[in-house]
């Protein structure tokens, strides 16, 4: 059970995007399953969304602030 505190954001592709939007240093933002993030993704219909979705991830992370964990 999540703290009332908390905020879900449910992400099945632009997970980049959302993390931009949300990361802050008074923020902890918790990426719960990368896999079915990937799984999303694996299962577009159009193919290249996949890579785009990973090089703008792999993009964005080193520039985030505040603190990521990804289970």
């Amino acid at each position: 059970m999540r703290a009332d505190n908390w905020t879900l954001r449910e992400v099945p592709y632009a997970l980049a995007d959302c993390l931009q939007k949300h990361a802050a240093i008074e923020n902890c933002l918790l990426v719960d399953c990368l896999t079915s993030w990937l799984t999303n993704l694996l299962c577009a219909e159009d193919e290249s969304q996949l890579e785009n979705e990973v090089n703008a991830l792999l993009e964005v992370l080193p520039g985030l602030r505040g603190r990521i964990q990804c289970h």
